[in-house]
C-alpha cells in the first residue's frame, strides 16, 4: 500500500486482532508513512475492538491530521478477518489463529468488494474520537 501516493484506502479492519499481529510499533511507523503519503483511510472497526486511542495515538482519527475516517459496524456484525481495498487490489489477512495474508490484483474484484464494503459502511455509525488537538 506504500507504494501508492494520494489514494483512499477502503478496509474492513479488526483492529485489535491485527495489533496483536502486527505490533504496536509496526503500526506507528506505518501510519506516519501512510499520512506523508497522503493515503486517507476508510475503515470499519468491529464494535468489540474498538482500540483505546490513547494507549494507541496512531489510531486517532480525523480527516485532516490522521487522514482517518473510522465507522463502527452493527454490533451483530464481528470479524476477525480483514481486507483493505486500494488500487486495482484487495489484500486479506487474518488474524494470529489462522496466520495468513494475500493480495488479489482483479478490478473486478476490487468492484465487488467496494459495494459490500459501502453496504456495511452505510449500516455502521461513526467512531467519534475527540483528539486531543481537536478536543480543545
Amino acid at each position: 500500500m506504500l507504494l501508492y501516493r494520494d489514494i483512499t484506502v477502503y478496509a474492513y479492519w479488526p483492529v485489535k486482532e491485527i495489533v496483536k499481529l502486527l505490533s504496536p510499533e509496526f503500526f506507528s511507523k506505518f501510519h506516519q508513512e501512510r499520512i506523508i503519503r497522503n493515503i486517507r483511510l476508510k475503515v470499519i472497526w468491529p464494535q468489540k475492538q474498538t482500540p483505546q486511542i490513547k494507549n494507541l495515538p496512531f489510531f486517532g482519527v480525523g480527516g485532516g491530521e490522521f487522514k482517518r475516517e473510522v465507522r463502527l459496524a452493527p454490533k451483530e456484525v464481528d470479524f476477525s478477518l480483514g481486507y483493505a481495498i486500494y488500487g486495482n487490489t484487495v489484500r486479506f489477512i487474518s488474524s494470529s489463529k489462522e496466520n495468513f495474508g494475500f493480495l488479489v490484483a482483479s478490478p473486478e474484484l476490487v468492484k465487488m468488494m467496494k459495494s459490500q464494503f459501502q453496504m456495511v459502511w452505510n449500516a455502521s455509525k461513526p467512531f467519534l474520537f475527540k483528539n486531543k488537538k481537536e478536543a480543545g
